[in-house]
């Protein structure tokens, strides 16, 4: 979403309309925020129209103009179908010949498609919005782009629930991603939220292993295989609950108690969670581990509808992998 500097006014309400539709909207709480957004609606209130191009439906900018009618009447929205890259190009020409730009807002969902108005320094800074919408992706000097904040990788009933519910209360997206296959698990719902700290699903003094959702029960699995063995307090299990943001010094901590890490998920080895905590493993100091982290992961390819098992982790590989790192 972008526009000119001198249509800050007009690309505000319109990007706040949109939010509004999505039921993602959080009222400015600070008086300097509301002081703000006073002005923001008294000047387009002025200029009437907010103007958006965008390939999304006409009907979600029909929401968009209830919404906005109930809440900032007097604006109207106009929406024209196109994709954004020739509309870039198009506001690019119009500001360097000195015109303004005939489009407020450009919806896209490509950073790439952007690309040419970042490097021109062309997008709107609104130094409020990290602060009232809880976004943490403000891209190219403080520019806005759009982010979710957080995303839930639940691994258990208990997990499920707590951020489930704390989505709902949430004035930000919540992306949440809960693998069919846990259903059938058994599971106590902790009485207080655990907030978006990660947890130990099983204490161990020789190995960790990392993972979210499938991957998480999975491992949990595998300790419950390995304790069979003997194995019984070697094995420690960090199922992070949230992959954004991640319980950094739940991870840090378990890694510096035992020594060894095993990084479990179900995404290919340079995608999901796993080369970020592989990569947050290089905080610890020179010699905090006693082994390198090893990863497990999905397959880099097309799962297939009908049995996704043969090319995502195993309970025997994950079992084969902690018994080499832990002995």
């Amino acid at each position: 979403m972008t526009a000119r500097k001198a249509k800050r006014t007009r690309w505000l309400l319109a990007l706040l309309a949109v939010w509004q539709c999505a039921a993602v909207y959080a009222q400015e709480k600070s008086k300097g925020g509301a002081d703000l957004l006073a002005q923001l609606y008294a000047d387009a209130r002025k200029e009437g129209t907010v103007i958006i191009w965008g390939p999304t439906d006409a009907i979600i900018y029909q929401r968009a103009q209830e919404r906005l009618n109930k809440q900032y009447p007097g604006i109207r929205i106009e929406h024209f179908e196109s994709i954004p890259e020739p509309l870039v190009q198009r506001v690019i020409a119009e500001t360097q010949a000195g015109k303004p730009p005939a489009v407020d807002v450009i919806q896209s969902g490509s950073l790439r498609a952007l690309r040419p108005l970042i490097d021109r320094d062309m997008l709107v800074a609104y130094p409020g919005w990290e602060r009232s919408f809880g976004l943490d992706a403000v891209y190219a000097n403080q520019r806005f782009v759009g982010a979710y904040n957080h995303i839930a990788m639940p691994a258990s009933a208990g997990e499920a629930y707590w951020a489930f519910r704390e989505a709902l209360s949430r004035p930000t997206p919540t992306l949440f991603f809960e693998d069919r296959s846990l259903h059938s698990r058994a599971d106590e719902v902790q009485e207080h939220s655990p907030g978006l700290r990660a947890r130990i699903a099983r204490a161990g003094e020789r190995l960790t292993i990392v993972a979210a959702g499938r991957a998480a029960a999975l491992a949990e699995d595998a300790a419950n295989e390995l304790a069979k063995d003997g194995w019984r307090d070697r094995v420690e299990v960090v199922s992070l609950g949230f992959v954004k943001p991640i319980d950094r010094e739940a991870v840090l901590e378990s890694a510096r108690k035992t020594g060894r890490v095993l990084i479990v998920q179900d995404e290919p080895p340079w995608s999901g969670y796993a080369p970020f905590v592989r990569c947050l493993l290089d905080r610890l100091p020179a010699g905090a581990l006693a082994a390198p982290p090893r990863l497990i992961c999905g397959a880099d390819q097309f799962l297939p509808f009908w049995d996704e098992r043969p090319f995502l982790p195993s309970l025997e590989a994950v079992v084969a992998a902690a018994r080499e790192l832990a002995r």
